[in-house]
């Protein structure tokens, strides 16, 4: 019933899995146009920068040209009243009769043609300051503008990054919530196995003591009735009985037994410490005992080392992140301990399966009967 419930839970989660990975998938979509929308705003706030840069110096370009206009504007405005109040033709005829020779006469021409030619370059330089005045004012203007359109499309984009980023949150919160709740549902059904499992597990030990018990009295009595003076023989066999308490720790194929071989990631000759077992679905502790590690190795990816108290201990490599068992946690034979895995150095989903006798490798196969 309960490996019924895990089942149905272990389903669900990977259907959330599933969806987990959609929307990790459409989580990732989304950092990727904010990053692309931040970096946008970033380089309009740097063009609106630069155009408030230039417009300043527009704006004081167009002051120091104004000024100088208003100026020149202002004298001959003056002059033009004095021409007009003070001058006439007989002053210049007057002027040009006086003089005391040829020479002096043409002199006087050049002046007052220097002096009408100057009047000509200023009204010139007039007329070309006011146009490169309307110039840089249709400059400003087009440039308030564009810099209004930036402004707007900022707004917009910041709206738009506002959206996504809540959008964004939600979704991580969805998959979170979600996933939490069903792992967390799973893990009480596997402690309420973990309880059954360490009660069955001791109570097969009473049978089995209870029985070993019933055996050696049946051979105590036969040995009698025999007049048989040599006792029984006691069990010498150790290994045997530390066999027989090992069971195997995932469904699957044997894919690489324990010895030389050639390394199928680095492809040279290496020694194999465990065996590996290809399949999927959940890893089973081979033994009760007391997690050591359960952590992550950049060779081994997340695993789980379990000491079994008596000079013993089990390695399970390459699980997937969300191990079922932490560091300190007393666990029975049987327990879920966590999912097949292909993290670290791996070329597939496979569960490698180590075992230590006082600290040295041994063969899982002799300890597992395969």
């Amino acid at each position: 019933m309960l490996n019924e419930e895990i089942k149905s839970k272990e389903q669900e989660m990977e259907s959330l899995e599933e969806k987990k990975e959609q929307i990790e998938g459409e989580v990732a979509g989304l950092q990727k146009d904010i990053s692309t929308l931040i970096e946008k705003i970033k380089r309009k706030e740097e063009e609106m920068n630069q155009i408030e840069e230039e417009i300043k110096k527009l704006q004081k370009e167009t002051v120091q040209l104004q000024d100088k206009i208003n100026s020149r504007t202002a004298r001959l405005e003056s002059q033009a009243r004095s021409v007009q109040t003070q001058a006439n033709p007989q002053d210049i005829a007057s002027l040009l009769a006086s003089s005391e020779n040829l020479s002096d006469f043409l002199g006087r021409i050049n002046v007052i043609g220097q002096l009408m030619d100057a009047n000509q370059d200023i009204m010139k330089t007039q007329i070309d300051d006011k146009r490169t005045l309307e110039d840089k004012e249709r400059q400003y203007k087009n440039k308030q503008e564009k810099m209004q359109a930036i402004r707007n499309q900022l707004e917009v984009d910041q709206e738009k990054l506002s959206t996504q980023r809540s959008t964004l949150e939600n979704k991580i919160i969805q998959i979170v919530e979600q996933y939490n709740l069903t792992a967390t549902e799973r893990e009480g059904i596997i402690n309420e196995q973990t309880i059954i499992a360490k009660q069955t597990t001791a109570l097969t030990q009473k049978i089995q003591e209870k029985n070993q018990k019933v055996q050696v009295e049946k051979k105590v009595q036969a040995n009698k009735d025999l007049k048989t003076v040599n006792p029984p023989e006691p069990n010498n066999d150790k290994e045997t009985n530390v066999n027989s308490r090992w069971i195997l720790p995932a469904n699957g194929i044997v894919t690489s037994r324990y010895g030389w071989r050639t390394h199928p990631v680095f492809g040279n000759q290496r020694f194999h410490k465990g065996i590996d077992i290809a399949g999927s679905g959940s890893i089973i502790a081979s033994r009760s005992g007391k997690v050591i590690t359960a952590s992550y190795n950049n060779g081994l990816g997340y695993y789980i080392e379990i000491d079994h108290g008596d000079g013993y201990k089990s390695v399970y490599s390459h699980l997937q992140p969300n191990m079922l068992v932490s560091s300190g946690q007393e666990v029975a034979q049987g327990q879920p301990i966590g999912i097949m895995g292909t993290t670290g150095v791996s070329t597939g989903v496979h569960l490698d399966f180590q075992i230590y006798k006082n600290g040295s490798t041994v063969d899982p196969s002799q300890y597992l009967g395969i």
